[in-house]
């Protein structure tokens, strides 16, 4: 059985909500700090205006829809528990309401069944990994590792090159719940409440009734106990177990280097400073390989330059930036170091120059590519 958590589509465009101090609903535990249990408040969330809502909706934490499909979905799954949602509206610097959600009832979705997870049937990522659970709520904190990706409309620095594609669980990766665990019911929670998760019959029914703006990716399988359990290290699945779609790998192809997070990278030389690059050479790493010759250079610098020739050229490297092929060369400007390149894309050359201001020649290529795009 395929286990799937439950979202918003992000590639749709609906209306949304924002939540309202989502922590104050929370009961956390006192050890790990993990949400463990929500309190008796009823919850706030603040309409943003815009669009109408799809049948699941937006709100930033957790799942919600609209109260006619979370009670559709309670009569087929009667392990689902719906907690009706306060809804604020925005207000303008008068005080007045504008945008003002005059919409079906939204509710939020929540699971009578909760499954604590086992380090020793999940892969974690490695950087928050706790391998013993917390003595005080016995749950192992962690955020899963190698589960299907959404695409997204924004890069995020987490996300890999592709990250407008949909990239498929990896085998052997993921959440292994045993089959007796679930029971009955077909959507749970993982670890407390939350984001909520589901079996593939709830998936089909989901798929039937065409509900909008929902999105289920796929985070684990079910196991029988007595199976062997799944070596993550080599990336082993259980017995029988084949991935629906091809597995995309997320990862850097050779020879192309790919700025993640286009926005979370500083344009800024004391922002670019605060990141260490690994940026691949080109296969003939030479100044020679360069389709621009020395003595171009050394006429450039006679214009560009605050300093006066003859300049020494000291050869650094060669680089690849995405579309993009570099050639750079460091050199003495009246006492200061600076950085002389060569890039080539789509069959056109550009030189370039700029003082080093401290960066590494790294560091230098990739916010000369930044600013250049």
């Amino acid at each position: 059985m395929t286990l799937y958590e439950v979202d918003t589509d992000p590639m749709a465009e609906y209306g949304y909500f924002w939540p309202v101090e989502p922590t104050a609903y929370e009961i956390k535990c006192g050890t790990c700090g993990w949400p463990i249990a929500f309190t008796e408040h009823t919850p706030n969330i603040k309409w943003s205006g815009g669009d109408e809502p799809g049948d699941f909706v937006s709100a930033m934490f957790g799942t919600f829809a609209k109260k006619s499909v979370g009670e559709e979905l309670r009569s087929m799954f009667p392990e689902l528990e719906l907690r009706s949602m306060s809804v604020l509206n925005r207000k303008d610097s008068a005080g007045k309401g504008r945008d003002r959600y005059e919409g079906e009832e939204i509710v939020w979705l929540g699971s009578r069944t909760t499954i604590l997870l086992n380090a020793n049937r999940c892969s974690l990522k490695t950087n928050r990994r706790t391998f013993n659970p917390c003595p005080e709520c016995r749950r192992t904190v962690g955020e899963l590792d190698g589960i299907e990706i959404r695409p997204t409309q924004s890069p995020a620095v987490s996300r890999p090159p592709n990250w407008k594609k949909r990239l498929a669980r990896w085998p052997g990766k993921g959440v292994f719940l045993y089959s007796d665990e679930l029971g009955d019911s077909n959507f749970f929670f993982l670890n407390g409440p939350g984001r909520l998760y589901c079996t593939d019959r709830a998936k089909a029914f989901i798929d039937e009734r065409r509900y909008t703006n929902v999105d289920l990716a796929e985070v684990g399988v079910t196991i029988k106990r007595g199976d062997p359990i799944p070596i993550q290290a080599t990336g082993s699945a259980p017995l029988g177990y084949r991935p629906q779609v091809p597995v995309a790998k997320a990862r850097v192809e050779p020879r192309t280097f790919t700025i993640l997070g286009l926005s979370a990278v500083p344009m800024d030389i004391e922002g670019i400073k605060r990141f260490r690059f690994q940026v691949p050479k080109l296969a003939e790493d030479s100044q020679e390989s360069c389709p621009t010759g020395l003595e171009d250079l050394s006429e450039y610098l006679d214009v560009e330059s605050g300093s006066e020739g003859p300049y020494i050229l000291d050869w650094c490297r060669s680089a690849e930036i995405e579309d993009t092929k570099y050639w750079l060369w460091q050199f003495d400007e009246d006492g200061a170091d600076a950085f002389v390149y060569v890039a080539w894309r789509s069959g056109q050359t550009t030189i370039g120059m700029n003082s080093a201001h401290g960066l590494s020649p790294e560091q230098f290529l990739v916010l000369e590519h930044l600013r250049s795009r």
